[in-house]
C-alpha cells in the first residue's frame, strides 16, 4: 500500500495543513519542534484511531497530548491511501473518548461511501493491531525497543496459527493460575484435616462416656442387690416417729456439715486474701498516715533563732554583772537566755524527729519497691483486699451463728429423744433402723447414679449426633477434595501443554527472524559480537548477556535491525508503509551511510516516510 496525501484539520500543533507523499520515499526535513513527530502520530491515528484518555495521574495518552486547545470540534483530518482493494479516503474526527469519535471511508475515485473497511482500518488492512504496528513499521523517535505479543506470534507463525484463532497464551496461563489459586483456597476452606482431628476427639470422648456408663450401670446393679438383701432380712424396724427424729437429725447434720464446709472455704479465702496483701497491717496504716509527709525545715530555723537569742541574753547578763554590777537584771537576763536555749533545744529535737520520720517513710517505700506515685494505687489495692477480708469475716460470723443454732437444735433433738425413748438416737438405730438407714443410703446413691447415667446418655446422644454430622461433612469434603485435585491435575496438564505448544510454535519463527536480523546486522557490523534472538524476541549476545549496556548508537542499531526483520516477516496481507521518525540520530557517519543504502533497498518494496532534522541524515 501507499500513502498519497493527507489534510490535517487540527492535530496537536498542526492546523489546516496539507501534505503530499512522494512515491516510495518521502523525506520531511524540518527543525526540532516543527511537528514532525505530530505528523507521524497523525498518520498512525488515521489507521488505528487514538486510545482512551489515561486515568493515571502521571501519564498522558495520545488523545490528551494531541488534542488542540481551540479545535472547536475539528480535532482530526483525512488521509488518502492506495491498496490492493483500490484508492480510499479515510476521515476521522476525535472526541474526548473513543465512543465520541467519528469515522468515514470514501472511494477516492467516486467519492462515495465505501464499506471496504470498518473503523478498525489498520487491523483489517495490515492484519495486525496497534501494538504490533508500533513495534514494527512505526519507528517512533526514541522508541525503537520492541517486544512480542500474540499478534506478532500469530503473524510470524503463519501456517501454524492465524491472528483470528490464536490462543492468548499469557491470558490462558493467567486464568489457569487464578483458577488453581481458587482451587487451593477452596481446599484450605474445606479444612479436612481439622475435621478428622475433631472426629477423632469425639470418638475418644464417646469411648470415655461409654466406659463411664458401664461403670455406673455396674454400681447401680450392685446397690440393688444389697437393697434386696436388706429387704429380705428381719431386722428392719417400722417406727414412724423414730424415723422423723432420725430424718430431722440427718437434715441438721447435713446443714452443720454444709456450714463447716462453708467455714472451711471462707477461712481458706481469707488466708489467700491475707497473703495477697501488699503490706502488713502496721505498715499499711503507717504509709497511709504518712503518705503526705514531707521534710520540714521550719523548726530548724526556730531552733537557730532561739539559740542566737539565748547567746545574746547570756552575754547581756554577763555585761550587767561585771560592768554595771547589777544582780537582778543579770539574773533576769540569764533566765531569759536559759529559756531561749531550752526552746532552741526543743525545736532542734523536733526538726531532727521530723527528718527521722521522713527518712523512715522513704525507707518504707524502698522496702516495698514503690515510688511515691505508685503508693496511692498500692494503698487502694490494699483497701480493696481489706474490704474483701471484712466481707469474708462477716460471712464467717453469720455461718458460725447458723452453725451454733443448728448444733443447739440437734442437742435439743437428742435431749427430747432421750427423754421420750430412754436412749440415744444412734443406739436406737443400731437395734431397730440399722438396715433401713443403709437401704436409704443405698437408694440415695442409686438416685445420684441414675442422675449421672442420664447425664452420660445425654452426652452420648450429642456426641453420636456430632460424629454423624462430621462423618457426612468429612465424606463430602473428601469427595470435593478428589474432584478439586482431579481438576487441578487437568489444569496443570493443560498449562504444561500450553507451554510446550508455545515453545514449539515459537521455535518455528526464531530461525527466519534471526536470519533476517543477521542480514541487516552484518551490513552494519561485520566483525562484532554475535547477537541471538530468543522466543520473546529479546536480544542477547552469544554468551546470553543483555545488550542494554551498549552505547546509544549500537543499541539503536540492533533494535532497528530487528524491526526491519519483523517488517519483512509479519505483514502478509498488505505491505505497509514504514515511518522513520529520526531513528538514526545516534548513528555515526559510517553507519548512517549504511542506513541510507538499506533505505534505498527497502523503498523498492515499501513506501518509506522519513522525518529528520539533520540534512546529513537525508
Amino acid at each position: 500500500m501507499k500513502l498519497i496525501s493527507c489534510h490535517i484539520d487540527s492535530f496537536g500543533k498542526l492546523k489546516n495543513v496539507d501534505i503530499n507523499f512522494d512515491g516510495n520515499l518521502s523525506v520531511f526535513y524540518q527543525k526540532n519542534g516543527s511537528g514532525k513527530t505530530t505528523l507521524s502520530q497523525f498518520i498512525k491515528a488515521m489507521f488505528y484511531s487514538l486510545p482512551a484518555v489515561s486515568r493515571k495521574a502521571n501519564q498522558k495518552s495520545e488523545r490528551t497530548l494531541y488534542k488542540p486547545f481551540d479545535s472547536e470540534g475539528k480535532f482530526g483530518g483525512r488521509l488518502v491511501f492506495a491498496c490492493d482493494k483500490g484508492q480510499f479516503i479515510v476521515v476521522r474526527k476525535f472526541g474526548n473518548s473513543p465512543l465520541l469519535d467519528e469515522f468515514a471511508l470514501f472511494d477516492a475515485k467516486t467519492n462515495l461511501v465505501s464499506k471496504a473497511f470498518s473503523q478498525d482500518l489498520g487491523e483489517e488492512l495490515f492484519g495486525v493491531g496497534r501494538e504490533t504496528f508500533e513495534s514494527s513499521t512505526f519507528f517512533g523517535q526514541q522508541k525503537l525497543e520492541s517486544g512480542i505479543n500474540d499478534d506478532i506470534r500469530a503473524s510470524l507463525s503463519t501456517g501454524v496459527l492465524s491472528g483470528d484463532d490464536i490462543d492468548n497464551f499469557d491470558k490462558a496461563q493467567d486464568k489457569i493460575s487464578k483458577k488453581l489459586k481458587e482451587f487451593r483456597s477452596e481446599l484450605r476452606s474445606l479444612n479436612t484435616e481439622q475435621t478428622e482431628r475433631n472426629l477423632k476427639n469425639l470418638e475418644i470422648q464417646q469411648e470415655e462416656e461409654r466406659a463411664d456408663l458401664k461403670k455406673v450401670n455396674k454400681q447401680i446393679e450392685e446397690f440393688n442387690e444389697q437393697i434386696s438383701l436388706f429387704e429380705n432380712s428381719n431386722n428392719v424396724g417400722e417406727n414412724k416417729e423414730v424415723s422423723e427424729f432420725k430424718n430431722k437429725e440427718i437434715a441438721l447434720n447435713a446443714l452443720i456439715e454444709q456450714d463447716n464446709n462453708r467455714l472451711k472455704e471462707s477461712y481458706a479465702k481469707k488466708e489467700d486474701l491475707e497473703k495477697s496483701k501488699c503490706f502488713s497491717d502496721q505498715d499499711y496504716f503507717y504509709l497511709k498516715t504518712n503518705k503526705t509527709q514531707k521534710p520540714v525545715n521550719n523548726f530548724l530555723t526556730f531552733a537557730v533563732m532561739f539559740f542566737v537569742l539565748a547567746f545574746i541574753f547570756a552575754v547581756s547578763g554577763i555585761v550587767c554583772l561585771f560592768v554595771l554590777n547589777t544582780i537582778i537584771p543579770t539574773i533576769v537576763l540569764l533566765l531569759i537566755g536559759v529559756v531561749c536555749a531550752v526552746c532552741g533545744v526543743l525545736f532542734y529535737s523536733k526538726t531532727k524527729g521530723d527528718k527521722t520520720g521522713f527518712n523512715e517513710f522513704q525507707t518504707m517505700l524502698k522496702k516495698y519497691d514503690l515510688t511515691l506515685s505508685q503508693l496511692e494505687e498500692a494503698l487502694h489495692q490494699q483497701e480493696k483486699i481489706m474490704a474483701e477480708i471484712k466481707f469474708v469475716d462477716e460471712e464467717i460470723k453469720q455461718t458460725l451463728a447458723l452453725n451454733e443454732k443448728n448444733n443447739f437444735e440437734i442437742a435439743n433433738l437428742k435431749k427430747t429423744f432421750l427423754q421420750k425413748f430412754g436412749c440415744e438416737i444412734n443406739d436406737y438405730e443400731k437395734n431397730v433402723f440399722s438396715n433401713q438407714n443403709k437401704m436409704s443410703e443405698l437408694e440415695k446413691n442409686i438416685v445420684m447414679l441414675k442422675t449421672d447415667k442420664k447425664h452420660i446418655l445425654s452426652n452420648l446422644d450429642k456426641i453420636e449426633e456430632k460424629i454423624f454430622e462430621l462423618n457426612d461433612v468429612l465424606q463430602e469434603n473428601k469427595q470435593k477434595e478428589q474432584e478439586i485435585n482431579e481438576k487441578m491435575a487437568v489444569l496443570n496438564k493443560v498449562s504444561t501443554f500450553l507451554t510446550c505448544s508455545r515453545d514449539n510454535i515459537s521455535n518455528r519463527y526464531i530461525e527466519p527472524v534471526s536470519e533476517k536480523f543477521e542480514n541487516y546486522y552484518k551490513q552494519f557490523v561485520q566483525n562484532g559480537e554475535n547477537i541471538i534472538i530468543d522466543t520473546n524476541l529479546d536480544l542477547k549476545f552469544g554468551d546470553f548477556k543483555e545488550v542494554d549496556y551498549l552505547s546509544a548508537g549500537l543499541l539503536d542499531l540492533v533494535y532497528i535491525c530487528k524491526r526491519f526483520a519483523l517488517v519483512e516477516l509479519i505483514f502478509k496481507k498488505e505491505k505497509p508503509f514504514i515511518i522513520l521518525d529520526d531513528p538514526f540520530a545516534n548513528f555515526d557517519d559510517e553507519k548512517l551511510k549504511i542506513a541510507k543504502n538499506i533505505i534505498q533497498q527497502l523503498k523498492e518494496n515499501y513506501q518509506i516516510v522519513l522525518f529528520t532534522c539533520q540534512k546529513n541524515k537525508v
